[in-house]
């Protein structure tokens, strides 16, 4: 399960480095904390890192980018593996999160606060549709003879 984990993780990883365009830090295996701290907190990292919030299809390109195979997939899986790049993206370049390493309970404790708010944000998105609905329905019946 660790090597499915290292190889979805790099993955994406490499997605985002190709998406966002992003420099990376030196090829040795073993980084320096205080590397990763300086890299973390450069402008460009920033930049990225916010964008991850505020550019709508940022995440969903580096998760098509890092599973190509997902273009047939269910919404469902692709929802989930969009939760599962959130949730690593989050973890890379974030500054407050002081390696590059992704620990299994990190990435699960991401990925469960991700789904909960992606749930929440599907119902709250079907309620306004709902209320929309209502809205213009109750309009248009009042203008019907």
């Amino acid at each position: 399960m660790k090597d499915i984990r290292r190889a979805h993780v790099a993955a994406v990883r490499n997605a985002i480095f190709k998406t966002v365009g992003l420099t990376q830090l030196s090829s040795s295996r073993r980084k320096n904390s205080k590397d990763v701290m300086a890299w973390k907190s450069s402008k460009e990292v920033e930049v990225a890192y916010n964008n991850l919030y505020e550019d709508e299809t940022l995440i969903e390109n580096i998760t098509a980018a890092a599973f190509p195979s997902l273009s047939d997939a269910s919404d469902e899986s692709f929802s989930d593996m969009y939760i599962y790049t959130a949730s690593v993206c989050d973890i890379i370049l974030n500054p407050n999160y002081p390696s590059l390493d992704i620990a299994k309970k990190a990435l699960e404790l991401r990925f469960k606060k991700f789904k909960v708010f992606s749930n929440l944000f599907i119902l709250l998105f079907e309620n306004y549709l709902l209320i929309k609905i209502n809205i213009l329905g109750s309009h248009w019946r009042k203008r019907t003879p």
